[in-house]
């Protein structure tokens, strides 16, 4: 779903639909503008997949908060192998939560 401009209402629906598909491998969402609030919704998603290894959400401007989010969700995930967040401003408030997952 890259470069496809769902915005933060796109992403939340998008949510909803993969939100109980437990097995997902790879979230390709970069360049759509979800925002912050995209990046708490694609958090939540994140809680319930097991074995999540690629993780794509450059140019997004999910900020720090966004970035928070999803360094909650993503502390306990060990097949992690991407996790592009360039061009979001994550800035060092971004980062506390990121680094338990890098």
């Amino acid at each position: 779903m890259t470069n496809n401009k769902i915005m933060v209402t796109g992403c939340i629906a998008l949510c909803k639909a993969i939100q109980q598909h437990t097995t997902l491998r790879e979230l390709y969402l970069s360049n759509n503008f979800i925002g912050p609030d995209g990046a708490r919704h694609v958090a939540k998603v994140l809680e319930n997949t097991k074995y999540i290894t690629e993780i794509w959400l450059s140019s997004n401007g999910i900020f720090p908060d966004g970035a928070q989010a999803l360094g909650k969700a993503l502390r306990e995930k060990r097949h992690l192998e991407v996790l592009a967040l360039r061009k979001n401003d994550i800035t060092f408030d971004g980062l506390s939560e990121l680094e338990n997952v890098l």
